[in-house]
């Protein structure tokens, strides 16, 4: 019974230990252009990007702000027009292959 105590509390340990470690920070620009720091950015904050750090203070990942509508329409058109001008250069590439085939060396 008693290595059953103490693997419990040695997970209890385990446990505790994670949540201090594995503690969030981030960083971003506030609506006055401030720069603030926490744990948890406010909801009023979230669409103006951040940066999430470590106890360090190291970058550890970076998330763009929000787009604008205008952003996201600019956005959608330059990935529509990029997959038409990839299915055409598949077409080409395609065509040019059949074309090679056609010749004798």
């Amino acid at each position: 019974m008693k290595c059953t105590k103490t693997a419990i509390y040695i997970l209890i340990a385990t446990v505790m230990w994670s949540g201090i470690v594995s503690a969030e920070y981030f960083r971003w620009k506030d609506k006055d252009g401030g720069t603030q720091y926490g744990d948890q950015v406010p909801a009023e904050d979230v669409n103006s990007g951040r940066i999430k750090v470590n106890e360090s203070g190291r970058v550890v990942e970076k998330v763009a702000p929000a787009r604008t509508l205008e952003e996201q329409k600019r956005y959608e058109e330059e990935q529509r027009i990029a997959k038409i001008e990839q299915q055409r250069k598949a077409e080409q590439d395609a065509y040019d292959r059949v074309l090679l085939a056609t010749f004798n060396s």
